[in-house]
This record gives C-alpha cells, sequence and structure tokens, in this order.
C-alpha cells in the first residue's frame, strides 16, 4: 500500500493520469482478491479426500501449478457469468463457498461498475463542462438573435481555444 501511495503521488499532477492509474489500481485488486479466492479453492479441494480437482477430468494427475490454474480460471469465471459447469463444487465445503463467494462477486462487481463509471466520468468531466457552457452561449446567443453564421463563427472559435488549451495544458506536462 505504501508503494502505491508513493506512486499515486506521482499521478496526481494530471487528472488524466490519475484515472488510468486509478483504472490500473482497481484491475490490480480485482486480480489480488481473484488470486486469494483461486488459493482458497484450490485448497478446499486438496484437503478433502473428495473435491471438485478429484472430479474434473485427469486434473488429480497433474501439478499444482494446472491445479491452481484451473482454480483461478473457476473464479475469474464465476465473477463475470454464472459460470460454465464444466468445474463444480462437489463436498459441502466447496458449496459454501461458492455461495459466499457470489455474493462477494456480486459486491465486487457492482463497485467495480461504480469505480468505471466514477473514472470514465472524470475523463470527459471537462468537456461536458464545455459542452453545457457552449449550450448557455448558444442559448444567449439566440435570444439576441444573432444570426447562424456568427453562432458558428463563435463556437469555432470556442472550440478551437479549448483544443488549443488541452495542447497547451500537454506541452507542459511533457516538458516536465
Amino acid at each position: 500500500k505504501k508503494i502505491f501511495n508513493e506512486i499515486e503521488e506521482l499521478f496526481v499532477v494530471n487528472e488524466n493520469y490519475y484515472n488510468i492509474f486509478s483504472l490500473f489500481i482497481l484491475l490490480i485488486r480485482i486480480f489480488i482478491v481473484s488470486h486469494i479466492a483461486a488459493c482458497v479453492w484450490f485448497s478446499l479441494s486438496e484437503l478433502s479426500n473428495d473435491g471438485w480437482i478429484k472430479h474434473t477430468e485427469n486434473l488429480d494427475l497433474t501439478n499444482w501449478y494446472s491445479k491452481y490454474l484451473y482454480s483461478f480460471y473457476f473464479v475469474i469465471i464465476t465473477l463475470n457469468t454464472i459460470g460454465y459447469g464444466d468445474i463444480t463444487p462437489i463436498n459441502e465445503y466447496e458449496i459454501v463457498f461458492c455461495i459466499i463467494f457470489v455474493v462477494i462477486g456480486c459486491m465486487m462487481f457492482a463497485y467495480t461498475l461504480n469505480c468505471f463509471g466514477t473514472i470514465f466520468y472524470s475523463f470527459y468531466k471537462k468537456d461536458r463542462e464545455f459542452r453545457e457552457e457552449l449550450f448557455l452561449i448558444n442559448s444567449f446567443m439566440q435570444t439576441k438573435e444573432i444570426s447562424n453564421s456568427s453562432q458558428i463563427k463563435v463556437r469555432k472559435y470556442l472550440e478551437h481555444n479549448l483544443r488549443a488549451e488541452k495542447q497547451n495544458n500537454f506541452d507542459i506536462i511533457r516538458s516536465k
């Protein structure tokens, strides 16, 4: 966490960099939770005499890495879908784990969607604010009965200024 906090301080300088960093951290969190769940799923079958590993074709004869890979696959498929049914819980411990994990997975899914929404909202915040200001200016120009050609020139001028400002900000960041 300390390392991520130090890296985060580097990205706070620019909002877009910070948003990309936030997406990266979110994906790492999902990976860590998936890894822990895969380890638990793997361990549950290894600890029992009759677990999912014994019921998956030729998997009990393979090395631990292959078993872990199947465990991770099960967790990812369960998180993202209902599951394919190729790997299923066999004993009570595995069934309880699946119930708990599906509930946790639903909460993770909701949290992840919310985070993605917040991050993408931030990405397009300035453009959205610009459009709102542009609508106000358009409304003002229409009430003052300014000609359409003049309105178009004003909008193009404002859009040009916005692009120039973005380019200037990008150049400043690149030069640092």
